[in-house]
């Protein structure tokens, strides 16, 4: 299975170098990362040259083995991949983004749970992620924060939240 980590933002130089952003909180696992794979069903391989750190949050600049600067371009807005056996070990109570998608909302107000939707997407802003929510033809985004997350049970496949009443009034 491949899972997206990345997104091809642009050039950097003339040699075929690109500015890749990441698309997860734990980032320092990109520099041990040795192929990326565009996106399926090509699947399509493209071998680190070099990996180093670049200007920006989460900004990284890297150079792929024979990707000259016309070949680089075509990458641009494209998002990197790779395989999920190739992801480090986490420590308990982390996890990766991608865990996340397809999770239940849920929230337990007294002795009610209330579903607000399934997770359908994690938006990197900075110092936080934004969650979006959809439950039908309705959507919202909330912060992935202590503020608004109660618990994450991934055996379960429910993200618990709290507060989230107020978030989801103000963006209808």
């Amino acid at each position: 299975m491949l899972i997206p980590v990345a997104k091809v933002l642009g050039l950097h130089g003339l040699k075929g170098e690109v500015r890749i952003s990441s698309l997860s909180f734990f980032h320092e696992f990109l520099y041990q990362i040795k192929r990326f794979y565009l996106k399926p069903p090509s699947e399509r391989v493209l071998e680190v040259e070099s990996f180093r750190k670049g200007p920006g949050y989460r900004i990284f600049l890297v150079k792929f083995k024979d990707l000259d600067y016309e070949n680089a371009k075509e990458l641009i807005n494209e998002e990197l991949y790779i395989r999920v056996e190739d992801l480090p070990s986490l420590e308990e109570g982390e996890f990766y983004f991608y865990q996340l998608i397809g999770l239940e909302v849920k929230e337990k107000i007294g002795e009610e749970e209330k579903f607000w939707g399934k997770v359908v997407e994690i938006m990197p802003v900075g110092e936080y992620e934004l969650v979006l929510i959809k439950k039908g033809g309705e959507s919202f985004y909330f912060p992935l924060v202590e503020e608004y997350v109660e618990k994450l049970d991934l055996d379960k496949g429910v993200l618990w939240v709290k507060n989230l009443k107020f978030l989801v009034d103000i963006q209808k």
